[in-house]
């Protein structure tokens, strides 16, 4: 009983290891990355809250009164519905910041150069997004702060191994947070490329150059806005995959009922039969299945999904009669629980083969035309400047008019 074996107590447990060792090696780092990308794809994110939300909070849709009573939270604003969007976020904040930190110091050994660029880079991109869906939520916009507040989160660059090492450091100024956005997507943009991944499931340069776009947009920052999404739009190939705008609502339709990798996706998430999504997805929601045979409350098959959020009758009524997305986009009208006349999106319609399994397009190359024309007809002085820019992009916009896919009455 006195003797003791040194070798037996040094052993890492089996069922966990500490950062030190796991990030030690390509297969820890992208394990740690692999969470993250889940993470961002969970119910309570992209997978499908951060869709589903602003449409429910706008006047796109209406919020069934015979449902299961989710999301009503969300629709009065009481304190505390947001609080999963905190710690979720800076879960991937920490997450990050192991990575970034792994890769800085020489603590991944195993790698080569090429693939330390690829996961610092990934890093880089998730922690900026983890603070873009922070400064969002719980700030102003730099310049449009409401009574002087100009507050935004907490900003933690420092990796935490242990439970000691965790910081809790004071709110930083919206600024702040920006300038971390923007200086974390530019330093992504330079690492990443966008031919190291098998997919459009996986983040890219094009998709950092597309959210800092969009930051960008928020700040007014106009040189950075149009450099970032003429930089993705002349992109045809993201991770070895097709990229462009659908130039007829034939194409459009087509994209929408593509399962992986999308034509006009720069980034989206990725789905499989193992996530058993059924209720828990987009198509339950904004959708009926299985679809119904006629427009009656008889005679129907028994309907499976939620079917809760139902196109805006207003909204409806807003698209001109050849819009696309009135004629192919947008089901009915249905018959639910004895309320007849419903329309109902079918944008996601089980392109997996499956009910509710659709991949999600997070970015997206159609969005950043939409940002060109806002920012150049907003600052018509600098026309001159950038007018072929200004120009293609309003042609684009013309052909899809022409071809239905855009009603410019509601554009």
């Amino acid at each position: 009983f006195t003797v003791s074996c040194k070798k037996l107590l040094t052993t890492e447990p089996k069922q966990s290891i500490s950062p030190e060792i796991a990030l030690t090696s390509s297969t820890g780092v992208n394990a740690l990355l692999n969470s993250i990308y889940t993470s961002f794809g969970a119910s309570g994110n992209y997978g499908l809250s951060r869709i589903l939300l602003p449409e429910l909070l706008a006047d796109h849709v209406i919020n069934t009164s015979t449902n299961n009573n989710s999301y009503r939270t969300q629709e009065a604003n009481q304190v505390g519905t947001t609080l999963g969007n905190w710690s979720d976020n800076y879960s991937q904040i920490f997450r990050a910041n192991l990575v970034i930190d792994a890769i800085d110091n020489g603590i991944l050994v195993d790698a080569s150069a090429d693939n330390k660029n690829l996961y610092k880079g990934e890093a880089l991109f998730f922690r900026a997004l983890a603070y873009f869906q922070l400064i969002t939520s719980y700030g102003y916009i730099p310049g449009n702060e409401v009574g002087g507040w100009k507050l935004g989160v907490p900003i933690i660059t420092k990796p935490s191994k242990t439970l000691e090492e965790v910081e809790y450091p004071a709110r930083s100024t919206n600024e702040e947070v920006y300038a971390l956005i923007k200086s974390d997507l530019t330093a992504a943009i330079g690492l990443l490329n966008n031919t190291a991944r098998p997919s459009k499931a996986y983040v890219s340069r094009a998709a950092a150059q597309s959210l800092l776009s969009r930051v960008s947009l928020y700040t007014l920052d106009l040189d950075a806005t149009i450099s970032n999404s003429t930089a993705v739009l002349n992109t045809t190939s993201i991770n070895t995959k097709q990229t462009n705008v659908a130039a007829t609502g034939a194409d459009l339709v087509t994209m929408w009922r593509t399962y992986k990798d999308k034509s006009e996706s720069i980034w989206q998430i990725s789905k499989n039969p193992a996530d058993n999504l059924g209720g828990g997805s987009l198509q339950a929601w904004f959708s009926i299945y299985p679809k119904p045979i006629n427009n009656s409350c008889t005679g129907n098959p028994a309907r499976i999904s939620l079917s809760d959020l139902r196109v805006a009758p207003a909204f409806y009524a807003s698209f001109s009669a050849n819009d696309i997305r009135r004629t192919q986009l947008i089901d009915g009208p249905w018959c639910k629980a004895g309320q007849t006349g419903l329309f109902y999106s079918n944008k996601y319609s089980g392109t997996g083969g499956e009910n509710g399994l659709d991949d999600i397009v997070v970015e997206d190359v159609d969005t950043l035309h939409l940002y060109q024309t806002k920012l150049h007809i907003k600052n018509k002085a600098n026309l001159t400047n950038s007018s072929v820019d200004f120009w293609k992009t309003i042609r684009i916009w013309s052909e899809h008019i022409t071809n239905g896919l855009i009603d410019i009455d509601n554009t």
